[in-house]
């Protein structure tokens, strides 16, 4: 079966120490194909690899004038140098469901490879059936690799780095996956969580923020839960 990355599940993470404190921001929107071996039902496929592929724009560390102070020329200049990509060079299974990767991630038009310890997760189905599988590989780099220099001796040079990959079936249209936004009208809001499930009478329609597991019953934590009349 081949796979593909859902975007609005995945995402390219960093967290640098700035003066006292650490920031903490994150790239979305990745796309791209995802290997995985061929396995039985019930077996667990082994991950072969991914590549990625984003837009430097898309940083966001939860404030506006630092996302634009970020994207402009004193650091990632995402309008000289827009696209992205990280993509998986070596790979070695570590321990059960474990791995030693290397990854080679372009960004501010620099290519540099980055080792990272990976975690991989499922195949499992969501509330409506597709299976989904994932992987978060952790590792550190320095900024300075990647051309980013300024602001040296108040923002670190050490960086943390995080990449979370969540895939689908490649045969799921993008159309039916989540949107990365605000849930469609016919969404209806799980009583005492901020999660959505599906409108028992549009059994068919896209779904949302399927992955996520609320703490009540609702049918997106797989525990059935009756509409309100309310």
């Amino acid at each position: 079966m081949d796979w593909k990355i859902d975007p609005a599940h995945s995402s390219v993470e960093f967290s640098v120490r700035c003066l006292v404190s650490t920031v903490h921001a994150r790239f979305t929107g990745l796309r791209g194909p995802v290997a995985l071996s061929d396995a039985m039902e019930g077996e667990k496929p082994e991950l072969l690899g991914f590549e990625a592929t984003f837009d430097a724009g898309s940083f966001g560390s939860g404030n506006s004038l630092r996302n634009q102070h970020i994207k402009g020329p004193d650091f990632l200049d995402t309008a000289t140098h827009p696209g992205a990509t990280v993509r998986v060079v070596s790979l070695v299974k570590d321990v059960a469901d474990q791995y030693l990767m290397t990854v080679e991630l372009t960004l501010h038009g620099h290519t540099r490879t980055v080792d990272l310890v990976t975690d991989t997760a499922g195949p499992v189905k969501d509330a409506f059936g597709v299976l989904r599988a994932g992987a978060t590989a952790t590792g550190r780099l320095k900024r300075s690799d990647f051309g980013v220099t300024a602001y040296q001796g108040f923002i670190s040079d050490d960086v943390a780095f995080t990449v979370n990959v969540q895939a689908v079936p490649a045969c799921v249209p993008d159309d039916q996956l989540p949107p990365s936004g605000t849930a469609p009208p016919h969404r209806r809001p799980c009583l005492g969580a901020n999660r959505f499930y599906q409108a028992p009478h549009l059994p068919h329609a896209p779904y949302w923020s399927l992955s996520s597991r609320c703490a009540c019953s609702c049918p997106a934590s797989g525990h059935g839960h009756s509409e309100s009349k309310n």
